[in-house]
């Protein structure tokens, strides 16, 4: 996992974040079960190994811009990301050992053999804008744009777009509420 933040002395209020994440699991099961034992004893014994792997890595870029002249303020956030997944499994299971001392260390031994395998990857693409508008920290105007691309998605069609607009209000900031919420708590308190 990595992380690295840059303010750009030259443009007040301009930020470039990176952020970096990978991972990578593996697991390698592997059991058997001789013919001593409840799961061995009807089957002459079994061996079953199962071995995996998984991988998956981000990368976010975010750009950032905030101003703020007199009331008003403006926020704005650009994003790329890209982001990948992969993953493979094996399973072999095998029965029916004459000769157990290998165990699962040689399958071949075994007199019913099944296998199976699978394996998959998923891609991604981000782009995002997002510009806040604010008026006295009252009056918000978000709007916000955003396409992803998905190897999941239909064929003919990789990316979809996701645009939203709002408007916020926060009326606790007004003063005439202000004013009547104080009044309201003063009205209660002295009832006490």
């Amino acid at each position: 996992v990595g992380n690295a933040k840059i303010t750009v002395p030259w443009v007040k209020g301009l930020t470039y974040e990176l952020n970096y994440s990978n991972t990578f699991s593996t697991r390698n099961n592997r059991i058997f079960y001789p013919g001593t034992t409840p799961e061995g004893t009807g089957n002459k014994g079994q061996a079953i190994k199962n071995p995996s792997q998984e991988r998956n890595s981000i990368v976010n870029n975010i750009v950032t811009y905030l101003k703020t002249v007199g009331d008003h303020q403006i926020n704005a956030t650009l994003l790329f990301s890209r982001e990948n997944r992969n993953a493979q499994s094996d399973s072999i299971n095998a029965q029916g050992f004459e000769n157990p001392v290998l165990g699962y260390n040689n399958v071949a031994l075994g007199t019913v053999i099944t296998a199976a395998s699978k394996a998959w990857e998923e891609n991604s693409l981000s782009y995002m804008a997002r510009v806040n508008y604010s008026y006295k920290n009252r009056y918000m105007l978000p709007g916000t744009i955003r396409r992803d691309g998905y190897s999941g998605f239909g064929e003919n069609n990789k990316f979809a777009n996701f645009p939203s607009l709002s408007l916020g209000w926060v009326a606790s900031e007004e003063p005439f509420l202000n004013n009547m919420m104080e009044s309201i708590y003063l009205k209660l308190r002295a009832s006490y």
